[in-house]
This record gives C-alpha cells, structure tokens and sequence, in this order.
C-alpha cells in the first residue's frame, strides 16, 4: 500500500515528466484532491528535484481551476446524496 510519502514523490514525478519535452506524458490533472498532501513538503521534493518553477506554474492553474465558480457548482453536486 502506497504511503503519503510515495503518493507526494509520485505527484512530483509527474510534475516532472509532463514538462519534459522527451515524455509524452502530460501534467496531473486538475481535479485531483490535492488539498490533502502538506504543501511543505510538496515544495521540499519539488525543490530536490529542480521543478519548483514547475510546481508553482501548476500549482496557480490549480488553484484557478479550483475558483472556477463552474467547478464549484460541479463539485457542491457531487456531494450532494440522492433521495431515499
């Protein structure tokens, strides 16, 4: 089972392919619950790994997609439990 730890240095790894112009692999998306990792220790691998700037361009395109009022309204529907 994977650990917090993993989860962090994986999401990093990702960051990391997807600006990459060798990988074809793209950036994390967007919608992924992000607000559940430390944000510390996010920036310390991201740090490590020389993909600060990286991070941060992501990181702002994260947080505009989390303001977008659509994605809030998509998200409030979401957690909304139907009808017995």
């Amino acid at each position: 089972m994977p650990t917090a730890r993993d989860t962090r240095k994986a999401l990093c790894d990702w960051l990391y392919l997807g600006q990459s112009p060798r990988s074809t692999l793209r950036t994390p998306p967007l919608d992924m619950d992000y607000d559940k990792f430390s944000q510390t220790r996010l920036r310390r691998i991201a740090g490590a790994m020389g993909i600060t700037d990286a991070f941060a361009a992501w990181r702002q395109k994260k947080l505009r997609y989390d303001n977008d009022p659509e994605v809030q309204e998509d998200t409030s529907l979401r957690t909304l439990k139907p009808a017995p």
